[in-house]
Protein backbone atom coordinates (compact mmCIF):
# COMPACT_ATOMS: atom_id res chain seq x y z
CA UNK A 1 0.00 0.00 0.00
CA UNK A 2 1.37 3.41 -0.94
CA UNK A 3 0.57 6.88 0.39
CA UNK A 4 1.91 10.02 -1.22
CA UNK A 5 2.77 13.21 0.62
CA UNK A 6 3.91 16.63 -0.56
CA UNK A 7 6.06 19.04 1.40
CA UNK A 8 5.61 22.61 0.18
CA UNK A 9 8.34 25.24 0.05
CA UNK A 10 8.00 27.57 3.05
CA UNK A 11 11.49 29.07 3.03
CA UNK A 12 10.39 32.60 2.25
CA UNK A 13 7.14 32.66 4.24
CA UNK A 14 6.48 35.44 6.72
CA UNK A 15 5.38 34.78 10.32
CA UNK A 16 1.69 35.04 9.39
CA UNK A 17 2.04 32.37 6.71
CA UNK A 18 4.04 30.13 9.06
CA UNK A 19 1.17 30.34 11.56
CA UNK A 20 -0.92 28.46 8.96
CA UNK A 21 1.33 25.47 9.54
CA UNK A 22 1.19 25.69 13.31
CA UNK A 23 -2.60 25.96 13.48
CA UNK A 24 -3.40 23.63 10.53
CA UNK A 25 -5.02 26.37 8.47
CA UNK A 26 -4.16 24.57 5.22
CA UNK A 27 -6.73 21.99 4.18
CA UNK A 28 -5.25 18.52 4.38
CA UNK A 29 -2.10 19.59 6.20
CA UNK A 30 -0.89 17.01 8.71
CA UNK A 31 2.08 16.81 11.02
CA UNK A 32 3.62 13.46 10.11
CA UNK A 33 5.74 11.75 12.77
CA UNK A 34 8.76 11.46 10.51
CA UNK A 35 8.18 13.91 7.67
CA UNK A 36 7.02 17.07 9.44
CA UNK A 37 4.21 19.15 7.93
CA UNK A 38 2.95 17.48 4.77
CA UNK A 39 -0.15 17.30 2.59
CA UNK A 40 -1.40 13.87 1.62
CA UNK A 41 -2.24 13.72 -2.08
CA UNK A 42 -4.17 11.25 -4.19
CA UNK A 43 -2.17 8.74 -6.20
CA UNK A 44 -3.67 10.02 -9.45
CA UNK A 45 -2.43 13.58 -8.71
CA UNK A 46 1.21 12.62 -8.18
CA UNK A 47 2.23 12.56 -11.84
CA UNK A 48 0.96 16.10 -12.45
CA UNK A 49 2.71 17.35 -9.29
CA UNK A 50 5.94 15.66 -10.39
CA UNK A 51 5.76 17.39 -13.78
CA UNK A 52 4.86 20.88 -12.56
CA UNK A 53 6.49 20.83 -9.08
CA UNK A 54 3.46 22.90 -7.95
CA UNK A 55 0.33 22.15 -5.91
CA UNK A 56 -2.93 24.03 -5.35
CA UNK A 57 -4.04 24.07 -1.73
CA UNK A 58 -6.92 25.65 0.13
CA UNK A 59 -6.17 27.92 3.10
CA UNK A 60 -8.60 29.43 5.60
CA UNK A 61 -6.70 31.92 7.77
CA UNK A 62 -9.73 33.22 9.69
CA UNK A 63 -10.87 29.67 10.57
CA UNK A 64 -14.41 30.59 9.53
CA UNK A 65 -15.69 31.79 6.18
CA UNK A 66 -12.72 33.39 4.42
CA UNK A 67 -10.65 30.89 2.45
CA UNK A 68 -8.73 30.86 -0.78
CA UNK A 69 -6.89 28.55 -3.15
CA UNK A 70 -3.24 29.23 -3.78
CA UNK A 71 -0.52 27.48 -5.74
CA UNK A 72 2.76 26.61 -4.01
CA UNK A 73 6.10 25.21 -5.04
CA UNK A 74 6.73 21.63 -4.02
CA UNK A 75 9.88 20.93 -2.03
CA UNK A 76 9.50 17.14 -1.90
CA UNK A 77 7.17 14.37 -2.97
CA UNK A 78 7.35 11.43 -0.61
CA UNK A 79 5.98 7.93 -1.06
CA UNK A 80 5.27 5.96 2.12
CA UNK A 81 5.02 2.23 1.46
CA UNK A 82 3.44 -0.32 3.76
CA UNK A 83 4.54 -3.87 3.17
CA UNK A 84 2.65 -6.85 4.49
CA UNK A 85 4.62 -10.05 4.70
CA UNK A 86 3.42 -13.38 5.97
CA UNK A 87 5.96 -15.23 8.08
Amino acid sequence: MEKYFVKIVTTYWNSYQKSWLKYNKIVGLKKHKKLGYVIQVKNEDVENIKNTRRINVNIWPDNDSYNFWQEYDVEKIICEKTIYEEL
